[in-house]
């Protein structure tokens, strides 16, 4: 590479740098005016003001009022804001049992979405183009057009290479490596960022409450699997293979149940909502479940039926729920040890009982000799319901707010 080309990639790099930096000033601090701009963000009142009349004339900044000047004499200054009535966002989350996909504003408000049932494994392509295909529909009944979409996300379960795009296993959705980007950006015709689900999850958390004075955080989400994230100085930590903090792969039992990864004794297949439903259902009966007993059927039997007879007190289920707390405890409070963060963040329909978390804190409180460390762990405020908000807040973050974002539709 020659000087001058070096020199223009230089450029180009410090500009978007700077516009990533406007951005996040204005998503952390709400409407500023040029000055203010200047001041939090170092930059020349030039730069700024050059900055922000392109992202207006590209309708991703708008001007929205005026403030005086605390008082002083002189002209009122304009605020300006993130124009976020003009573009749009897709969400995928690639499950074991449903696939999700929806299309929201810039607030995360779904304008559409839907979830598919998982049946027959189809080719990893055949099934990624469908699921564009269904996307392109939304757009075409919500009369959206490509160029106002900012991109795709997509969280997937498993291994993931999210600097290629590529999910490299996923645990029996497709039994080889799959270019995920490349398929629907051809597909789309918008940009795609590809993540682990748990992943997005946690970069969703971290940056819906806004957090000033965490910088490291474990996410744990329970459900069918058992995934975590890791964020060390406030950035996803990934190991050496992008398998770091796979809490649910730790070994627990020597000699445990063959998890799907191929491992005996992982946390995950000991606790997961599968093997929960399983143990309940060796001891369903009006003996040992009498309220399920009386109020479900074995083949109609749910996860948050079990956690609704938990709650009732019913013997068998509280003695296999208290069984699973203990596990998770130990998975918990290892991790814990090894990376010391300010929270710990679950996510999942266990949490949310009042019962099982009152069991859960005082387990770690015993097993650490700590009451501080269970002050650390707090339950998601993340809408369960809404399945793609990690595919959501991964668009937000990679390609609208961060220095790699290039704010050009031909850039795919």
């Amino acid at each position: 590479m020659n000087k001058m080309n070096s020199f223009g990639l230089n450029v180009s790099a410090i500009k978007q740098n700077n516009r990533s930096l406007i951005l996040k000033l204005l998503r952390d601090k709400g409407p500023l005016s040029r000055k203010d701009m200047a001041v939090y963000s170092g930059l020349t009142p030039a730069a700024v003001t050059n900055i922000v009349n392109e992202m207006i004339n590209q309708k991703l900044l708008k001007e929205t009022g005026h403030v005086s000047g605390n008082g002083k004499p002189g002209r009122r200054r304009i605020l300006v804001d993130i124009d976020k009535s003009q573009k749009f966002i897709i969400g995928i989350n690639i499950g074991t049992k449903k696939i999700a996909l929806g299309v929201s504003d810039m607030d995360m408000n779904l304008l559409d979405y839907e979830e598919i049932e998982i049946s027959d494994r189809e080719h990893p392509e055949k099934l990624l183009m469908s699921l564009g295909n269904r996307v392109l529909r939304m757009l075409w009944e919500l009369n959206i057009v490509k160029e106002n979409v900012i991109g795709a996300g997509v969280g997937i379960v498993g291994s993931v290479d999210p600097e290629n795009g590529k999910s490299n296993f996923s645990y029996g959705i497709w039994n080889e490596s799959v270019n995920i980007r490349e398929i629907l950006q051809k597909q789309l015709g918008v940009r795609v960022v590809v993540e682990n689900n748990v992943r997005a999850l946690a970069i969703s958390e971290f940056n819906l409450r806004r957090y000033s004075n965490v910088n490291n955080l474990i996410f744990v989400k329970h459900g069918p699997g058992l995934g975590s994230a890791v964020i060390v100085n406030r950035h996803l930590f990934y190991g050496s293979t992008n398998n770091a903090g796979e809490i649910g792969h730790m070994v627990i039992e020597k000699d445990g149940p063959v998890c799907r990864c191929g491992q005996k004794g992982c946390l995950e297949a000991l606790i997961s909502t599968d093997k929960i439903i399983s143990e309940v259902s060796k001891k369903f009966g009006k003996d040992e479940t009498p309220w399920l007993f009386s109020n479900r059927t074995l083949d109609d039997l749910k996860f948050e039926d079990i956690i609704q007879a938990y709650e009732k007190s019913d013997m068998g289920v509280q003695a296999v729920v208290e069984k699973v707390l203990d596990y998770l405890v130990l998975g918990i409070t290892n991790v814990m040890k090894i990376f010391d963060p300010e929270k710990v963040i679950l996510y999942g329909i266990m949490f949310k009982s009042d019962k099982v978390m009152k069991s859960l804190l005082k387990k770690i409180e015993e097993l650490t000799s700590n009451t501080k460390a269970s002050s650390k762990v707090e339950i998601s405020n993340l809408d369960s319901k809404n399945k793609v908000i990690g595919g959501l807040s991964l668009v937000l973050e990679r390609l609208f707010y961060e220095r790699e974002a290039i704010f050009n539709k031909n850039n795919i």
